[in-house]
Parts: C-alpha cells; structure tokens; sequence
C-alpha cells in the first residue's frame, strides 16, 4: 500500500512506515548534493557574521536529525513555530543502500527573518521522539532558495527518490515536486535529469494543507 501511495504523489506515505531500498538515494548522490550544503557553523555565510550567522539566509541546514526521520517528519514542528505559509522546501536526504536518512535536512523559508526566527526557537532544543535526545543544531546552507535547491536535486539524483523526495509548498499547500521542477527548469532552460515520467506520479491526487498532516 505504501508503494502505491508513493507513486500517487512523492512522498505523501507517512513517515512510520518502512519503504523499498531501490527508491532510496544512493550515498555518491546524497553527499554530491551535500557538498553544496555543507557549512561551517556560525561562519560568515549569506551576507551573515559571526553575530548574526543567518544574514540574508533563507535556506537552512538542520544536523543531528534522528535518523528515520522523513521530510513530512519536520512539518508538524516546523508548524509549532510558523504558519504554513512561511516555507516551501522541505528535505531528509536517504541513502537508498541503508533503512536510514543521511542524519541531514534543509528547510527553505520564504524570508530570512523567519529563518532566524526559527534558529532562535529551534537549536539547541531536542528532536522530538529521539531516543538519543540529540539537540537540533542549525546553520545556513549554501545553496539558497526554493528555485537553487530544486535545480540541485535535479542535477545531482540520477533518478527520482519517490518516496524520500524533496516536499514543496506554495502559500501553505504542499505541490507535485513534478511540477515546482518543471516551472523552474523551464524558467532556466534545463533540461529534467531523470529519464522518467514522474508526471504519472500524481494523477488524482488531491494536496492536503500542511495544517492537516498527521502529527508526530
């Protein structure tokens, strides 16, 4: 049933269930991805300073995240703190060769005053349900913006994570990835990297509001 659900619509399945180890991403490809990510902690970045890490930064790195989390994981604490509204990116990288996540997710928010926002209310807590009862460390990623980490995905995923694929919003309803690619590949002229259909992936599916996820 999982399965099926995942190919309705990227990543809709609910984060308790297990899923099949060929939709996962290879770790070649997660830490490609990560190289544009990844950050020294409270470095200037973004137009930021050591007062002020976050500077213009929408785009944020979240470490330490319990390793079977998912991205529909994050919304419901992302949503303690701010409307859903407030971003339209939300991703839990997976290893496809392992039943866990790669201990990373990126968060992109709609401005950078939310962004630090969140840091404010958010690190240095702990991640809810974690049996190690890790605190939430967050820093500034490098590569910003809903549009630039969309075209990373896609430049970087030799094929589509169905189930562990990146979740995009807009104006707090949660779209096709298909189709936030294709508006910004099209805006760039670039070419989708994956040699399937993915459109398929969400006929007759209806996108729940963010508000009406199932809680953790």
């Amino acid at each position: 049933k999982r399965a099926l659900n995942a190919q309705m619509h990227c990543g809709r399945p609910l984060a308790k269930l297990s899923s099949p180890k060929n939709y996962r991403q290879s770790s070649q490809e997660v830490m490609a991805m990560m190289q544009g990510h990844l950050n020294v902690e409270c470095s200037a970045v973004v137009d930021g300073s050591p007062a002020d890490p976050i500077g213009k930064a929408t785009t944020l790195m979240f470490r330490h995240v319990p390793r079977k989390y998912v991205a529909r994981d994050l919304l419901p604490i992302l949503t303690q703190h701010v409307t859903p509204e407030a971003f339209d990116f939300v991703y839990v990288p997976w290893d496809k060769n392992s039943t866990y996540n790669m201990g990373y997710a990126f968060v992109n928010f709609v401005d950078s005053p939310t962004a630090r926002m969140i840091v404010a209310n958010l690190r240095g807590s702990i991640w809810p349900n974690d049996p190690r009862m890790r605190e939430i460390r967050i820093l500034p990623a490098q590569v910003q913006s809903l549009a630039a980490n969309l075209i990373r995905y896609n430049n970087t995923v030799a094929e589509p994570d169905l189930m562990h694929c990146p979740l995009v919003f807009r104006e707090g309803r949660e779209i096709p990835l298909q189709t936030a690619l294709q508006e910004v590949l099209q805006t760039r002229q670039v070419a989708p990297q994956w040699g399937v259909n993915m459109s398929s992936l969400h006929v007759g599916h209806q996108h729940a509001p963010v508000g009406s996820e199932v809680p953790l």
